[in-house]
Parts: C-alpha cells; structure tokens; sequence
C-alpha cells in the first residue's frame, strides 16, 4: 500500500483524517526519500514498537505478516532488550502534540530506514523523538475516537 508522505490518512477510509498523516507507506513504484536517519531516532522507534506497559502506538492490528515492498522480506524483527517483535502485521500512530495529530505509519517503517535508506519527515523524527513511553496511551483507542468522526 502507498500513501505520499504527509497526505491524510485515509487507510480502508472513504474520506481523509486531516489530523493524521502518512509517513512511511512506501513501495518501488513511487519516489521516496533517502538519507541518512541518526541511530538514535531508530532506536526509539524499535522501542516504540515494543511498547510497554501503558504505551501501545500499534494500530490495525492483522494475523499476517506483511512481506517488504521494496525486497520481498518477510518476518523481520524487531528487538528490544529479550523482546522480540515482528514487523509487518500492523501500523503504528505516533502523536504529534504541536499539531494535535498523529502520524500513521507501517510497522515496516523501521525496515525501510535500516535496510533501504528511506528517510521520514523531519516532522515525524521530531514528534517520534518527543514520545514518553511512561505516559499512558492508546494508538487503537485514538484510531477508533478519530473515525467515528468522518
């Protein structure tokens, strides 16, 4: 699946949801951009996707696992301390407190940092970077409140 970067998020949707925007959703059929991400802002979204006992970014969760868009790979994952987490089977909801939004991407996002050099808005490295784990939140319940609006 492609969305542009930034577009809304209109995902199985029949309209868009302004405040939330795509990252991430990239295949090899479309330009993407590349460049360097810091180890640091990869680190924290391993640990975004591991979560942790009040923290769950993951959205749209499937029993599959979804293969890579651009090289085929399936059942990649990822790791934070013992746990152990594949990627491909949801999306995740990163919330942007200085647009009072989020930012929807693939879990595969993290895989297409490290193996194929894509590089995610300025504006979500930024809202990614300001995440507290320890703060209580629910991506589902957030995608659930943010549809039953359209």
């Amino acid at each position: 699946m492609y969305f542009k970067d930034l577009s809304d998020y209109s995902y199985y949707l029949s309209g868009g949801l302004p405040s939330v925007k795509n990252v991430g959703w990239i295949d090899s059929r479309h330009y993407f951009e590349r460049g360097d991400v810091p180890k640091a802002v990869v680190d924290k979204l391993h640990q975004l996707i591991a979560g942790s006992a009040v923290f769950d970014a993951h959205v749209n969760k499937i029993r599959g696992i979804h293969p890579c868009n651009l090289c085929g790979e399936r059942n990649i994952e990822v790791s934070v301390g013992s746990k152990k987490i594949y990627i491909g089977s949801s999306e995740i909801w990163v919330p942007y407190a200085c647009a009072d939004g989020y930012f929807a991407s693939p879990t595969m996002i993290v895989h297409y940092i490290e193996v194929h050099g894509y590089k995610p808005p300025d504006e979500f490295i930024e809202a990614l970077m300001a995440v507290d784990l320890d703060v209580e939140y629910s991506a589902q319940d957030a995608y659930m409140l943010a549809v039953s609006k359209v």
